[in-house]
């Protein structure tokens, strides 16, 4: 699949998120959240079947030599932690349990990181097209 239909499957996702946020429903919110992050991850990185933990992984190794992803190089750390916490609530809402509006605070955090990575990888896309 080309990098532009993750990008486009990763704002789909987001644009879900952000509606989901307005409603209360916290676990679409989380679900949503977490693979737009993950599509737009996949954007950037070779064709293939990535396995979650993979992305990620590959994605920050990338970061290191992709000149268009610098701007997230100071933030790896963060970045895997808030990857790492998506995950974590995205099982959770979808397979174990619920996510409720006490983490609201947290969740519109986490929107914000992945709207913030979706924008950073679009201009890497635009760059390279």
């Amino acid at each position: 699949m080309e990098p532009v239909w993750y990008l486009k499957k990763a704002k789909e996702r987001l644009d879900t998120a952000e509606w989901a946020l307005e409603k209360g429903y916290m676990n679409s919110v989380v679900s949503n959240c977490y693979y737009a992050s993950f599509n737009a991850m996949q954007a950037v990185l070779e064709e293939g079947r990535w396995r979650h933990g993979g992305v990620a992984e590959k994605f920050c190794e990338k970061i290191y030599t992709t000149p268009g992803l610098a701007p997230l190089k100071g933030h790896i750390k963060g970045l895997t932690k808030k990857i790492k916490r998506l995950y974590t609530l995205r099982k959770l809402s979808d397979y174990e349990g619920f996510v409720g509006i006490e983490e609201k605070e947290e969740v519109e955090s986490l929107v914000s990181f992945a709207k913030e990575l979706i924008m950073t990888v679009e201009s890497l896309i635009e760059e390279e097209s």
